[in-house]
């Protein structure tokens, strides 16, 4: 049997076909202490399917500017540097994810399904999350794109595991390969540069407890990130989500302590948001 790595698919990220240089370069320019915004300007410019992605958003009813942004300067600063970063990083994780080596666009649906629903349970739950949420929800799966791009026939073994033996996704990765798609995400993000509470979603989204090493600051999206994954999961198997799913769920209700009241609403919302698929994000 051919022995799989985590090195050999870090090797291949290598190749900035995966992701835009940019992405890269943006995400270690917006970690120095005294980024200036003409730094950021000459890096977006060089992509300009990025440029219009960020024209598109910071003239978008979401931003509810007055008057149109018309020129780059002026769409930055409407979106900050936060924005600026979330929505450039969601932008290649999506062209990852919609160029697998697959027939299927399955990681791509689950991610857009996953933000949406991040999305609501961060406005319910922890507002100021809104934004890590978002982009948590896309990202939140990306070691399965490497896995999948780089060892396709293998993990076509995966999937028997789960769907034939009823083996969680996670323990069918690693009695293949040795290891999960939460590892080789992590590693690959950090390798990306990309800011640590995220990286830190990637890497725990299945396992979440009290001696996990993340950053603090980080349970409340892991947890809003990983509910998300339990609604859409639930719904992609049986075509139906409901309030008791959230209410008979031990860890749903703990997320929800204090707010019950939210849970109807909740549940309402995202499959409102699911039906209408992709947002500007």
């Amino acid at each position: 049997m051919k022995p799989y790595s985590v090195e050999e698919i870090l090797e291949t990220t290598g190749n900035l076909s995966y992701i835009p240089s940019v992405v890269i370069e943006l995400n270690t320019v917006i970690a120095k202490a005294d980024v200036k915004l003409n730094e950021i300007l000459l890096l977006i410019e060089k992509d300009q399917g990025i440029v219009s992605r960020v024209f598109k958003v910071a003239n978008s009813s979401f931003y509810g500017r007055v008057k149109k942004a018309e020129n780059l300067k002026e769409a930055i600063v409407t979106l900050g540097l936060r924005g600026l970063q979330f929505l450039v990083i969601d932008y290649a994780m999506k062209n990852i994810l919609k160029n697998l080596k697959t027939k299927d666009d399955f990681l791509l649906r689950h991610a857009v399904k996953v933000s949406a629903a991040s999305r609501i349970l961060a406005k319910k739950l922890q507002k100021n999350l809104f934004d890590d949420a978002a982009v948590s929800g896309v990202i939140h799966d990306i070691g399965k794109a490497f896995l999948i791009n780089v060892y396709p026939d293998a993990y076509i073994q995966v999937q028997k595991g789960v769907q034939e033996d009823n083996i969680h996704p996670i323990d069918a990765e690693r009695n293949v390969f040795g290891f999960d798609h939460t590892k080789v995400g992590e590693l690959i993000t950090n390798k990306w540069n990309f800011p640590q509470r995220l990286i830190d979603v990637i890497h725990f989204h299945h396992c979440i407890n009290g001696n996990n090493d993340f950053l603090p600051e980080s349970r409340k999206l892991i947890e809003i990130v990983k509910l998300a994954d339990i609604l859409t999961n639930k719904y992609d198997k049986y075509s139906v989500l409901s309030e008791n799913d959230v209410k008979e769920n031990d860890f749903s209700r703990k997320l929800f302590d204090g707010k019950e009241d939210q849970i109807g609403n909740s549940v309402e919302e995202i499959k409102q948001e699911w039906e209408k698929g992709d947002t500007i994000m």
